[in-house]
């Protein structure tokens, strides 16, 4: 009897892999989205900086990162493409 419990267990997670690979493709998307997003909000804040551009930058963020946590690493992005500007 066990081992029809366990046989039954393993058909259905089979089932079931499908649509968990389906929300996280959907959810890579989501923050790639935003992560592109913030990234065109930030250099337009940065061409003429003022608050309303800023609170963009920041509401896209926090949306970002609830989307996927991965975008904790924007800022390191910001950071970089300030340091590149001063280069040039």
């Amino acid at each position: 009897m066990a081992k029809r419990v366990c046989v039954c267990g393993f058909r259905c997670a089979s089932v079931a892999r499908e649509s968990v690979a389906w929300i996280a493709e959907r959810k890579d998307v989501l923050s790639a989205v935003f992560f592109m997003v913030t990234l065109l909000a930030y250099f337009h804040y940065t061409r003429s900086p003022s608050i309303g551009r800023y609170l963009i930058v920041a509401i896209v963020f926090a949306l970002g990162l609830m989307s996927k946590p991965m975008l904790v690493t924007l800022p390191f992005v910001f950071y970089s493409s300030i340091i590149g500007r001063l280069g040039d």
